[in-house]
């Protein structure tokens, strides 16, 4: 949130108050709508109360470059300042929309390796947080499920799944600045039909849970 301040400091050649208070008071909206409106719930705000906050005070500081360009013309500013205003205003657009949880798509874990089929999938979400896609796999080799399980980790270690091995479970985030979602992966033996599941699943990990309990008369 600092990002536009300081940009502002180094690119302006006076003390600017104007725009100063401005952008002061353009971070204490942005603080109050964050305290009071903003979350991480499904799907979050946070991200887009920083957005907002973003983009106003990129406006206030390229306008006050645009008004002021007679006296001090925009090419002989800091480099380094607006170095720092492009990225606060490019910040606007790569800070991501976050929606509600996604399903895993199938190529999280297809193509398959050779040896291994599915016999049974299936893909749908418990709630706007958390989504999943399962998939039930043997071989049509005649080999157990136990190394149906190791074949699985070494193909899921190869596709970038670190601690699949030793845990049989391996999370990542899904990569955005602001995106709380991560994405876990497992593998389960499952001793009945004698097939291996690997379980997909996409959750926000900040979301509170809510758990009802019975009442007692």
């Amino acid at each position: 949130m600092l990002l536009v301040p300081i940009a502002w400091v180094v690119v302006a050649p006076d003390p600017g108050r104007i725009v100063g208070a401005l952008l002061v008071a353009s971070a204490a909206g942005w603080s109050l709508a964050t305290r009071l409106w903003a979350s991480w719930a499904t799907p979050p705000t946070v991200d887009d109360a920083l957005r907002g906050y973003l983009a106003v005070g990129c406006a206030i500081v390229v306008t006050a470059l645009w008004l002021d360009r007679h006296r001090h013309p925009i090419i002989r500013r800091p480099w380094l300042g607006l170095a720092l205003v492009g990225v606060a205003c490019a910040a606007v657009v790569v800070l991501p929309a976050v929606c509600n949880a996604s399903i895993p798509g199938r190529d999280a874990l297809l193509p398959l390796l050779k040896g291994v089929v599915i016999v049974a999938e299936d893909a749908g979400c418990e709630s706007r947080g958390s989504c999943e896609r399962s998939f039930q796999l043997t071989a049509d080799d005649g080999a157990d499920p136990q190394e149906v399980a190791r074949r699985l980790t070494r193909h899921l270690e190869d596709r970038g799944w670190r601690g699949v091995e030793h845990e049989a479970k391996a999370c990542r985030p899904l990569g955005y600045l602001a995106n709380p979602y991560r994405t876990c992966v497992s593998i389960l033996h499952l001793r009945g039909p004698g097939t291996v599941e690997v379980l997909f699943n996409v959750f926000n990990p900040r979301e509170p849970r809510i758990s009802y309990a019975s009442e007692t008369p």
